[in-house]
């Protein structure tokens, strides 16, 4: 399995999760701010994302799947963060533990 590092370094994919609906705290015009959850063993709907930061309250086991079925699995620990560009993925949470995030993101460029 590619580290977190490898797979940053390799392609810029730093992922992660959405609920439905997410929660949304403090929009304002150009960022909003969305906590997540996603329990073990489910998987979101593909989505797409501006400029996004991540930070992980617990992190766990996914597998990211990108558009055109391409896939990579990710081991995110507890409190990890990650800042990414525009993106579309589907995450499945193949490990035991639910996974907890809140999501920075920043709408246009």
């Amino acid at each position: 399995m590619r580290t977190v590092a490898q797979v940053l370094r390799q392609r810029a994919l730093d992922g992660v999760v959405a609920e439905n609906p997410p929660k949304r705290y403090n929009p304002t015009r150009a960022r909003h701010v969305w906590g997540t959850r996603l329990p073990a063993g489910t998987s979101d709907r593909e989505h797409s994302h501006p400029h996004e930061m991540v930070y992980f309250n617990t992190g766990g086991k996914v597998r990211i799947h990108l558009p055109g079925g391409e896939s990579v699995e990710l081991e995110i620990p507890d409190g990890h963060a990650m800042k990414h560009e525009p993106w579309t993925h589907r995450v499945e949470n193949i490990g035991t533990t639910d996974i907890k995030a809140v999501l920075f993101e920043r709408s246009g460029g």
